[in-house]
């Protein structure tokens, strides 16, 4: 597919390598994206173009568009940028899309241009399809790849902290224990387990994000009690939790141990 405009030079994400800075004739920018993401990145560059040619892989033919264009000033340069929208669909295979941008293109001569590598990542989390308004009609919810995470839950995660793994991990353990919590909230030995298997996610979350793990887990835990009932059933895990007392004496620089998964594997 090839896209043609008389405007001045394309920029998929900020900030984006200045192609009229180049000493040689082409260039290489990556962006890295999960599944079912979307984009929106202004388009711009120091050097002004007189046209554009946009060749995407065929495969995100449907992704990418021009959503509008952009007066911009500067002290060096007067000229357009573009807004690119980029929607990658959640059946989206990982791998490396390669696309090419080519600058002021005359045929026989030679033109500036810039290899788009759009990377769509292999997902740590899988993403769960939208589960709709029956989703709150009861406590559990619906939690359709059996994992322990109410759907709309996992979804929240995989967006909210997308390109942050070992948030993510983290976080689908805090709601595993939370979610037992709903579900097991009559049950005095099931409140104490899920409240032995909080502190242990917990206290990866706080490794993993020091200093933010309250405010991050806090609103976990407003997306998980969105309704009276799943209210009401946290009162009750809380009533029966009554009287258990959790030890955790481990110092904090040990708390990767907690983790369920390879914090090594996931340093940002």
């Amino acid at each position: 597919m090839k896209i043609v405009c008389t405007l001045i030079t394309l920029m998929v994400m900020v900030p984006l390598l200045v192609v009229a800075k180049d000493k040689d004739d082409s260039s290489v920018y990556r962006i890295s994206v999960l599944p079912g993401q979307t984009l929106e990145q202004t388009v711009s560059s120091e050097k002004q173009f007189k046209s554009f040619e946009l060749e995407l892989h065929s495969e995100i033919e449907s992704w990418v568009s021009v959503t509008k264009e952009v007066e911009t000033k500067s002290s060096k340069h007067k000229g357009k940028s573009l807004v690119i929208a980029l929607t990658v669909p959640e059946d989206a295979s990982p791998g490396v899309y390669l696309s090419q941008v080519y600058f002021d293109k005359k045929p026989s001569k030679k033109s500036k241009s810039l290899t788009v590598e759009l990377e769509v990542l292999e997902p740590v989390i899988s993403l769960p399809p939208e589960p709709g308004n029956e989703n709150d009609t009861t406590v559990e919810g619906i939690d359709s790849d059996a994992d322990g995470v109410r759907d709309d839950v996992q979804r929240y995660i995989y967006f909210e902290y997308a390109g942050q793994p070992s948030v993510q991990l983290a976080l689908m353990d805090v709601a595993r224990s939370l979610q037992s919590a709903l579900i097991g909230a009559e049950s005095r030995e099931q409140a104490y387990q899920a409240v032995k298997a909080f502190d242990s996610a917990y206290n990866c979350l706080s490794w993993v994000v020091p200093g933010t793990s309250y405010e991050v887990a806090s609103r976990l835990h407003a997306k998980q009690m969105n309704t009276r009932d799943r209210t009401r059933s946290y009162d009750d895990f809380q009533s029966s939790t009554v009287g258990n007392v959790i030890m955790n004496n481990k110092p904090t620089e040990k708390y990767y141990q907690e983790c369920s998964f390879d914090v090594s594997r996931y340093q940002e």
